[in-house]
């Protein structure tokens, strides 16, 4: 239940920001104004929270918008306002990703021109930021779209409702990808999905094709303990500096041994060890086999007699 209201409440935050829509040309009764109409539609269990983070948005917009120069308007790129140009961007960048037809340079340069397409939401939920992600473009852009709107890292997607984070592990991004989503928002690496996946669990199930140093990264904070019954064993281990120091570390660090519930039969530590999808095929050749053996013994004895 908890987790479900965290969905809702930071899906209501993303969507509240993104009608904000402050510029330089929003006064303060304006702002006001469009608050009050925000929160009349927010559930009465998450006013609370979503509105204390929209004023937080809006105070520090604001600040921004007023700290900076107002001579410097001929030289700073032209920003697109209406809601109609925004969603025009949007549209356009998706282009550009779908055809490939434009380097990730070109890109980054149109999404700086049109810094609010990091908050729109397309009719599956999926924000910008999903769609970067899935399709491992640079990190480079991931890091502008993350940094202009760190709320969507806590965004949840698709059937298995993933955030940002758990779609870099799942899809094997980057360690550089990451780095920079966990910079943005720390907390976000600990963010179960309803059906209990987190990036630790995401990346031990990637197996060989996820990079051993993106692994390490996502358990830097250790398994949740949420996860723990589904992860025996795992050890948080804080990811090397460098190459060097990763061969130095494996050469003189001793062997990680796993802790096994001696009160725990054997098939329970089995299943748990290698996951219960894997466990039954094993199971089944493993009793087909001491079926095959029991009748071949049963067999020479009938002979021997």
């Amino acid at each position: 239940m908890s987790t479900s209201n965290n969905n809702d409440t930071r899906m209501w935050i993303a969507r509240a920001i993104k009608d904000l829509n402050i510029d330089d040309k929003t006064t303060e009764d304006q702002v006001v104004e469009k608050m009050l109409d925000l929160i009349g539609d927010i559930p009465d269990g998450l006013i609370n929270e979503v509105a204390r983070e929209i004023s937080r948005y809006a105070v520090d917009k604001q600040k921004e918008l007023n700290d900076s120069d107002s001579d410097s308007d001929s030289d700073a790129t032209e920003s697109v306002d209406s809601a109609g140009e925004i969603q025009n961007a949007y549209n356009e960048i998706h282009e550009m990703l779908n055809s490939n037809r434009e380097p990730t340079q070109t890109v980054l340069e149109y999404f700086r021109k049109c810094p609010q397409t990091a908050f729109e939401v397309d009719k599956w939920g999926w924000m910008l930021l999903h769609h970067l992600i899935t399709r491992r473009t640079s990190p480079d852009l991931i890091e502008a779209v993350a940094k202009e709107n760190p709320a969507a890292l806590s965004v949840t997607v698709g059937v298995a409702e993933h955030t940002p984070i758990q779609l870099a592990a799942r899809c094997c991004c980057s360690l550089d990808t990451i780095k920079i989503l966990y910079d943005v928002d720390p907390t976000a690496i600990r963010i179960h999905a309803p059906n209990g996946d987190s990036a630790h669990m995401l990346a031990c199930r990637a197996k060989a094709d996820m990079n051993v140093r993106v692994f390490l990264y996502v358990n830097r904070d250790g398994p949740d303990e949420d996860s723990d019954d589904d992860m025996p064993g795992l050890v948080p281990i804080s990811p090397p500096d460098s190459d060097e120091d990763a061969e130095h570390q494996q050469s003189n660090a001793p062997a990680l041994e796993l802790e096994v519930d001696q009160d725990k039969d054997f098939v329970t530590e089995f299943v748990r060890t290698i996951g219960m999808k894997e466990a039954y095929p094993v199971m089944v050749i493993l009793l087909a086999w001491i079926t095959m053996l029991t009748f071949s013994l049963l067999a020479g004895v009938r002979m021997i007699v």
